[in-house]
């Protein structure tokens, strides 16, 4: 499966039939959120994502009208992310991950997709075919899309601009065989975002910080469309930042291995400034996007176990427990001596290697 995202140019008549399916889809979220704690109050019972299809059929028909108006394929994904949501809280509770956070109810504008999973893809002059009350709506396509189209997500963001999610059914390539000794072991870092094993290094240009007085002006005077504006640039610029790097790795190599991290829960540990600096680095967003592009090109990514990759010697294997964050030279009694982070990212390719071997 492949998803494709493109821009999509509402008129103000269709923006307004958009705003008026988001807030369909808002109001019967929280009635099916509601009708699932009422009837585990009443006779602790547990309703089904099934049961909740049934239930707004019923709703649809009977007594809220107001559902017609959206297609019933959409309002059966309302029905399928308020299950998700209940699967998580109970993942939670029994991982004890964190904070648990039971499924909230949506308040206004607090909706800002929608999906839809029967869809017949048409496209003629930049404009695509939706449902019969948007019909042609204009869409930047600046790529071609292939395979078997299954359905779409219609999303707003923070600036009211609006995006598709075309999701594609993709058959499997064939690929060149791929060389094994072109290896390289990455590891994440705050000062450089990236550390390879062969000595190269991305920096870390914190985007974030660098716009973070323009965004304290803008909180005072509460403009939250202006702050919304500036994330959008900042999130767009790391988008771009991210795609180049990975695409840049996943060209330039065959087998990659990059730590197994918990991102979100490392950076709630450790210090506030360092968590910020992880954060604005997208660990996440480029270990996504390493590992689907690899997957695209034929490649091998793989995840190791990060226990002891910063402290371990790569040359001889001594464990350095006295090693901190301060030292960022690694000094071995073995003679060795290499860059805090590069030594971690030849233990992270050792690691990886070792695990290719044996599966």
């Amino acid at each position: 499966m492949k998803v494709f995202k493109f821009r999509i140019y509402p008129s103000k008549q269709q923006r307004t039939v958009l705003k008026r399916y988001l807030e369909i889809c808002r109001k019967t979220y929280n009635k099916c959120l509601e009708y699932k704690i009422q009837k585990y109050k009443e006779d602790k019972t547990s309703v089904s994502e099934f049961d909740l299809n049934k239930k707004i059929c019923d709703w649809r028909n009977l007594s809220e009208f107001w559902m017609q108006e959206c297609g019933i394929a959409i309002l059966h994904d309302v029905s399928r992310r308020v299950d998700k949501a209940f699967k998580s809280f109970f993942r939670r509770v029994k991982q004890k991950d964190g904070k648990v956070g039971f499924p909230r109810f949506k308040g206004v504008d607090r909706y800002d997709s929608f999906t839809t999973p029967r869809f017949v893809c048409k496209f003629k002059e930049n404009k695509i075919r939706l449902t019969n009350d948007l019909g042609w709506v204009k869409i930047k396509q600046h790529r071609k899309m292939d395979g078997e189209i299954k359905g779409y997500t219609i999303a707003r963001n923070a600036c009211g601009d609006w995006f598709i999610y075309i999701t594609s059914n993709i058959p499997k390539p064939h690929f060149k065989p791929i060389d094994k000794s072109n290896n390289i072991g990455i590891d994440f870092g705050c000062k450089d975002v990236l550390t390879l094993s062969d000595g190269g290094k991305f920096e870390n240009l914190k985007f974030l910080k660098k716009k973070e007085k323009e965004l304290a002006k803008v909180k005072k005077k509460e403009n939250k469309h202006a702050a919304a504006k500036i994330h959008k640039k900042i999130s767009n610029k790391r988008n771009d930042y991210c795609h180049k790097i990975a695409n840049e790795i996943v060209k330039k190599y065959d087998v990659i291995f990059t730590e197994n991290i918990n991102i979100q829960k490392l950076a709630n540990k450790t210090f506030k400034t360092v968590g910020k600096s992880m954060r604005d680095g997208a660990w996440g967003k480029l270990s996504l996007l390493l590992s689907y592009k690899a997957e695209d090109a034929g490649k091998i990514y793989g995840k190791v176990n990060p226990a002891y990759t910063s402290k371990k010697c790569s040359n001889c294997g001594k464990i350095h427990e006295n090693q901190t964050l301060a030292d960022r030279v690694m000094e071995c009694s073995c003679g060795y001596s290499a860059n805090r982070d590069v030594n971690a990212a030849r233990n992270i390719l050792a690691l990886g290697l070792q695990g290719l071997e044996q599966s």
